[in-house]
């Protein structure tokens, strides 16, 4: 089948969004497939039934023409990345990373069972063979009672919602267009809130989100990532009110942010150093939208080593 004219803007759905389109697409194509629902369900949004699906995993387009053994199953796992910020570069390393670690998806319990027969993770990022075959080496490594590993790519996406145009149509003008949600952060360095004791000037650090996308966004959340012991802890930062009208500075969240504006959200340095102190390590400033949309900027060396 010819390809798109056009690549679908699948980054505009978000990770809920983007779960159920692909249980619409492979609920059509596949008997006995069976949603997982949307949300965390310890690694798996939807598992193809023993005795009614079909797949052949060393094919490109995998899931087709061979019978799956008696008493096993396939599980499907999406993953939705905003390849139109970071790159699809970068957004197959968030992939990889996903999976080559400490606490890799693979670990999750329901994925030890015995009666899984194959794994495929389902993602709008482009992917090729270089890549397919590192991620399936990668996951055999994790975890070897697999049999089978797949990864169906943006190539396989776009096939399937040209071919299902009922679907297809149930999320327009969606996923028609270029990207529309985009936000990019600035992190200020620290810089002190006077106060009515000029002694006591509060020190603080600035989270600049701007909008650069089309649409108006919402944000819901702000974290910081901090690294411990090779385990990523993510820490919510928040208002503290009553200290020296700081949280009167700040934007509401779910405050509309418009195309072309900025929220600076300030935050009490000593949040920053506190995580310090406590053996933690501060990496990654990530701001949630109200859509599931996650934005991410490095906490560089230097800011720490201002700290």
């Amino acid at each position: 089948m010819a390809k798109p004219s056009f690549i679908y803007a699948f980054d505009n759905l978000g990770p809920d969004k983007f779960t159920e389109l692909c249980n619409l697409l492979l609920s059509s194509k596949f008997r006995g497939y069976c949603a997982g629902g949307v949300g965390s369900d310890g690694g798996v949004d939807g598992e193809l039934d023993v005795n009614l699906g079909f797949w052949i995993p060393e094919q490109e387009s995998p899931i087709i023409n061979t019978i799956i053994p008696k008493n096993k199953k396939v599980i499907f796992q999406f993953k939705h990345k905003t390849t139109a910020r970071v790159g699809q570069t970068q957004s197959r390393q968030q992939l990889i990373n996903l999976y080559d670690n400490q606490q890799s998806e693979l670990d999750k319990p329901l994925l030890n069972s015995d009666d899984i027969y194959a794994y495929v993770l389902v993602t709008n990022v482009e992917v090729n063979s270089k890549f397919r075959n590192k991620f399936v080496t990668i996951c055999k490594n994790k975890n070897n009672k697999i049999k089978h590993y797949q990864i169906i790519g943006l190539d396989d996406l776009e096939t399937w919602v040209t071919m299902e145009s009922q679907i297809r149509h149930m999320f327009f003008p969606t996923i028609f267009g270029i990207p529309r949600y985009d936000l990019k952060i600035n992190i200020l360095r620290s810089h002190t809130y006077p106060t009515n004791d000029l002694d006591n000037e509060i020190k603080l650090f600035t989270v600049n989100v701007l909008n650069v996308g089309t649409v108006t966004s919402y944000i819901s959340h702000i974290y910081i990532r901090a690294i411990k012991n090779e385990k990523s802890n993510y820490f919510q930062l928040v208002e503290v009110p009553g200290r020296g009208g700081i949280d009167s500075l700040n934007p509401k969240f779910g405050a509309p942010l418009k195309p072309g504006r900025k929220h600076s959200f300030n935050y009490y340095f000593s949040v920053i150093s506190d995580l310090i102190n406590d053996g933690e390590i501060p990496v990654e400033i990530d701001v949630s939208d109200e859509i599931g949309n996650h934005y991410t900027e490095e906490i560089d060396y230097d800011f720490r080593q201002n700290i």
